[in-house]
């Protein structure tokens, strides 16, 4: 008997409310069954959705599982209809079936939120060489013989799979794939609540990686809820008295994100940037790829404002987030296989005459697609809802003279006080108008004068001299 045939043989069969039963292979039981395995359980598919819609609670565990599943019912699919000789064999059924069970395994607690939209960590999942070894030791000791062929390939759909033409069905297919990519980005990653929730799950993180009581290996270690709980309990542990006082800071800020994000306390968005509507490219990419960068930019605007920094986040993803599935390969009659996002800018000899048509409909429905994701990306800089009025008018003003006013400052400038001292004395009157009418119902005299000298000081920093 064929040895790979024997490591296919299923001894165990899971009950799963989606897809009913899935049949694992003794090779895939002794990788479930490692506690780096088992993590998955009480880590989230779908991050802090459940904020939004409460039943989306599915895990990481539960999404590996159904991989595997529908990776098999793919091959199967794909030798029932495959010609002879294309088939594929049990060897490359194994290796399928592992990369589907572990595809995801390297994902961190609140992961995409952090890694894609917060990007807190240079590389991602397996291309990272902490969680090789943390995570994937032990696996690989389990399929020893198999490490090297864990190497990611990317797959192709084939849309001429039998002869030199396009398959109409399969286009269709590809097509409604991505509509409904779309739609879930458009309901659930890009939903405003969820936005709010995420942004305060990457700041409570960044804090607790300056306070140096978190890294990337410990996370490996820690789940969604076991996350919070670690960062919010902190100050009870034994080594919470070797904290620098500025590390002490950055906890305290991680602590009190930690417990609003427990509490559902979520922020609303004072100033936001439509992907159509960016000025200036470069201070948008600054604050993307660089999240101390960003820390320190939410430290100048809540010192501007006189709000704690715990009480505003900038939440700035990269424009390309949940766009993964319009990468995939496709093979058109063309010498190379092309992604699937790129077929709608393909020059036009690159496909044959005849396929005019199918050209027309590829340009203007994945085009249409690329353009409304696209849509989608929004900067926002939200703040508490403790946060009155008038600052939040403040904090309005300086992020409209900062990107979008013709003066190119930088982060430097911005550490310097120099954000600011553009806007008119009229504005900042205004901006002071504004604070008094806010506090009208203070729970006492000496309450409110102390908040609005606050105010006053600093909007006087900002009008710096007159003369």
């Amino acid at each position: 008997m064929n040895p790979w045939n024997r490591l296919l043989e299923k001894v165990k069969t899971i009950k799963d409310p989606v897809h009913g039963d899935i049949d694992l292979t003794s090779t895939e039981i002794q990788i479930i069954d490692t506690p780096q395995f088992q993590r998955l359980r009480f880590i989230r598919q779908l991050g802090p959705a459940h904020e939004v819609y409460p039943s989306a609670q599915h895990s990481r565990f539960e999404h590996m599982l159904g991989t595997l599943h529908i990776a098999q019912r793919i091959v199967d699919m794909v030798n029932r209809n495959a010609e002879p000789g294309d088939k594929i064999d049990a060897k490359n059924t194994f290796i399928i079936r592992l990369v589907a069970l572990l595809h995801d395994f390297a994902n961190l607690p609140f992961g995409h939120t952090l890694e894609d939209e917060g990007r807190l960590f240079p590389k991602k999942q397996w291309q990272n060489e902490i969680r090789q070894e943390t995570l994937f030791g032990p696996v690989a000791a389990i399929i020893r013989s198999c490490i090297e062929l864990f190497k990611r390939r990317p797959g192709k759909a084939p849309l001429n799979p039998r002869r030199d033409e396009i398959r109409h069905d399969v286009l269709s297919g590809l097509l409604d794939m991505l509509r409904l990519r779309y739609s879930l980005a458009e309901k659930v990653y890009y939903h405003h609540a969820k936005r709010e929730a995420s942004a305060i799950a990457i700041k409570m993180v960044a804090e607790a990686m300056k306070a140096h009581i978190i890294d990337e290996k410990k996370l490996c270690g820690l789940t969604d809820d076991s996350l919070v709980y670690h960062i919010r309990e902190f100050e009870h542990r034994k080594d919470a008295d070797r904290l620098q006082a500025d590390e002490r800071v950055h906890l305290d800020i991680a602590k009190k994100l930690s417990q609003r994000l427990e509490d559902r306390d979520l922020y609303k968005p004072v100033y936001e940037v439509k992907i159509h509507e960016i000025a200036n490219e470069k201070k948008i990419r600054e604050l993307i790829d660089g999240w101390e960068q960003r820390l320190d930019f939410e430290a100048v605007l809540s010192n501007q404002a006189n709000i704690g920094p715990e009480d505003l986040i900038v939440y700035i993803p990269r424009n390309e987030m949940g766009a993964k599935a319009a990468k995939v390969l496709v093979q058109l009659p063309l010498d190379a296989a092309q992604p699937c996002c790129q077929l709608d800018a393909l020059p036009s000899k690159s496909l044959p005459v005849e396929y005019a048509d199918e050209r027309d409909v590829i340009e203007a429905e994945l085009g249409a697609l690329n353009k409304r994701h696209r849509m989608l990306w929004k900067m926002s800089v939200l703040v508490h809802a403790s946060v009155d009025d008038g600052k939040k008018l403040l904090i309005k003003k300086l992020c409209e003279e900062y990107f979008e006013s013709d003066v190119q400052y930088t982060l430097v400038d911005i550490k310097s006080a120099k954000l600011g001292q553009t806007l008119s004395v009229g504005e900042k009157l205004e901006i002071a108008r504004t604070a008094t009418q806010t506090h009208a119902t203070p729970s006492t005299q000496s309450e409110k004068q102390s908040d609005f000298s606050r105010l006053s000081l600093a909007i006087d920093s900002l009008l710096g001299s007159r003369n």
